[in-house]
């Protein structure tokens, strides 16, 4: 069963990760959308919630002061000030505040004590431009603007000592694109989607990944076999004593090679430790899709063992339908062609690829959680109250976290 959820408050907010050039992630945006689902009346109510809970809570991502964390304040939280210490916090513009005297004052001293401000969405009119000698970062919508009007902004605002972000950046060619016009930070979910390039060659995974995944999908898989393809990849194989050897599996004596980690382990951990460790294996992908991938097949598997969801596949083949589910990002090809060369259930695949059968709809509930889409949570409120899937999305990014800290 899933562990004991500590006495936490609803975390109700999602993360969305921000990207340097090199595609490091450099923060995090805290999203809240308040529906009708949830104990929220306005905006303002709101922040007041998100803001008391991340600074209050476990969530390690939030804990880490060398992340920027990206708020979102209403005209009334920035005009009566933020209570925050934390200078890590950049506070957020919203793009629908207007602007008065009063709030340009109220930015400026926030700024002056030491809080970074960014613009979000920003669109340049003469009421917007008043606030730019007070900004430190300003995010443009690269999706709803086009590229000419995009230009001009970055022309009109050129010469200011300004982080630029581009927000909403959905695909590998829009994100070179904001690369090439000096953009110096990304938001969106490229990182997590395959290039559809047809004119480049698509790079093929390691031989040794796709045979090691294909093993651990097999039913009829033996530890023996599974150690035995461990030795052939060293670097994967040094992983796994790492991971095996740190809190969670702890014993007097440290596991000091693959016969005994394999025994210590089960074959259930053993196969999701060793999935998560090949995809570490793959060039070129941003840290931040592991995370991502990680915090998806956790909170698949938790909610596998609270949710009342009938004929719900069992908690391990539910843990790698979240892993499965993210493979596209790493191969960069479709995830139907991926998933074919697996020796798969139907229902594994049925939910995987059409999000269909309690397979599918679970690892819907899971995206909803991940990127802040709580109107979809209402359908879920007849079988978990909305605060325990909450607590136990965070029990399992704390899970993923801990994981991820010995794999990258």
């Amino acid at each position: 069963m899933v562990e004991k959820v500590p006495n936490i408050a609803t975390p109700l907010y999602a993360k969305q990760p921000l990207f340097d050039r090199e595609l490091e992630v450099m923060g995090y945006e805290l999203l809240f959308r308040p529906q009708e689902c949830l104990p929220i009346i306005d905006g303002n109510n709101a922040t007041a919630q998100v803001l008391l809970n991340i600074f209050s809570s476990d969530d390690p991502v939030i804990k880490n002061e060398d992340l920027a964390i990206f708020v979102n304040f209403t005209s009334d939280w920035i005009l009566q000030g933020v209570p925050v210490d934390r200078a890590n916090c950049v506070v957020e513009v919203l793009e629908d505040v207007k602007v008065t005297p009063a709030l340009a004052n109220a930015i400026r001293i926030m700024r002056r004590s030491g809080f970074k401000i960014a613009l979000d969405d920003f669109d340049l009119s003469l009421s917007t431009s008043l606030l730019l000698p007070e900004a430190d970062i300003v995010k443009i919508d690269v999706l709803n603007l086009s590229k000419s009007e995009i230009k001009n902004t970055l022309r009109v605002i050129g010469g200011r000592k300004l982080k630029l972000v581009a927000e909403k950046v959905e695909t590998q060619e829009m994100f070179e694109w904001a690369l090439e016009q000096g953009f110096d930070l990304f938001q969106g979910y490229f990182f997590c989607r395959p290039e559809q390039r047809v004119e480049k060659l698509i790079k093929p995974p390691k031989n040794t990944t796709m045979s090691i995944l294909a093993s651990l999908m097999n039913a009829d898989v033996e530890m023996d076999d599974i150690a035995k393809q461990l030795k052939t990849d060293p670097v994967l194989s040094v992983k796994l004593l790492q991971l095996v050897n740190n809190s969670r599996y702890t014993r007097i004596h440290k596991v000091k090679n693959l016969e005994e980690a394999v025994v210590v382990l089960g074959l259930e951990q053993l196969k999701k430790w060793v999935s998560l460790i090949a995809l570490t294996d793959l060039d070129n992908k941003p840290h931040e899709l592991i995370r991502v991938t990680l915090v998806c097949a956790y909170a698949m598997d938790h909610f596998a063992q609270t949710l009342d969801i009938a004929e719900v596949p069992s908690a391990s083949n539910c843990f790698f339908i979240g892993f499965l589910s993210k493979l596209d990002a790493y191969f960069d090809r479709p995830l139907a062609s991926i998933i074919e060369q697996l020796p798969l259930d139907a229902t594994i695949v049925e939910a995987v690829v059409e999000r269909q059968g309690a397979g599918g709809k679970l690892l819907n509930l899971v995206d909803s959680l991940m990127l802040g889409n709580w109107d979809d949570l209402e359908k879920y409120r007849n079988n978990l109250p909305v605060e325990t899937l909450f607590k136990t999305y965070l029990v399992s990014e704390q899970d993923a976290e801990s994981v991820f800290q010995h794999l990258i």
